[in-house]
Order: C-alpha cells, then sequence, then structure tokens
C-alpha cells in the first residue's frame, strides 16, 4: 500500500523540520534580573555592620549589672563632644549616649558582641 503526498521529500537533514518531540526555544530576557532571583534578605555575612542599640535596662541585664549601677557609670564616664552631643565610654566597643535630660542608650559594636 502506497500513500502519496504533495509534501517535498527533504533532501538532506539540514531541511529536516523540527519533530514535534524537540521544545521550541524560550524567549530570551534581555535586561532585568534573572528569573531565579528574588528580593530576599542578604545572608549574615553579606549585611552591612550596624551597632546594637539598647536601654539601660536592657544595657545593664547584658552587661550584669544593675540598672542604678549602670547609669552611676554612665553619668562617671560622660563626656560633652565639640557638638554638644554627651556620650559615655563604657569599655571597647561599648558606648552611652545621652537623650534628653535623664535618657541613656547603650550601643554595642559589633567587635564587642562577639
Amino acid at each position: 500500500m502506497t500513500t502519496t503526498t504533495n509534501a517535498p521529500v527533504p533532501s538532506t537533514p539540514a531541511e529536516v523540520p523540527p519533530s514535534a518531540s524537540t521544545p521550541p526555544d524560550k524567549p530570551r530576557r534581555i535586561g532585568g534580573r534573572k528569573r531565579g532571583a528574588r528580593n530576599r534578605a542578604p545572608a549574615p555575612h553579606e549585611r552591612p555592620v550596624t551597632p546594637l542599640v539598647m536601654n539601660t535596662k536592657e544595657a545593664a541585664e547584658t552587661l550584669r549589672t544593675t540598672v542604678e549601677a549602670l547609669r552611676a557609670r554612665c553619668r562617671r564616664a560622660a563626656v560633652a563632644g565639640s557638638d554638644g552631643e554627651v556620650t559615655a565610654p563604657l569599655g571597647p566597643g561599648i558606648t552611652a549616649i545621652k537623650f534628653g535630660k535623664n535618657t541613656w542608650r547603650v550601643r554595642f559594636d559589633d567587635a564587642s558582641r562577639k
């Protein structure tokens, strides 16, 4: 049994039309982000180092002292800067900053937290 079609028979393999089993080429993205890249939070080693600031109660617990003792230590070590900011260096990487009349905040730099 012979069937005849009007389709031309390719003479070379380059003229062979793509078969239905091969998927078509995906369109390429021009510019922008890659498909897998998401807007995610950076890993700890990628983040910029920011100092940790605590109020006196939290800082007293961290430094293993009482709130009254920490406030007294801040008062004794207080230094006024040329811009009028009052700070108290409490140790390497630990600085107290005075806000207002009676409020202190304690800043722990990254090196002192390790």
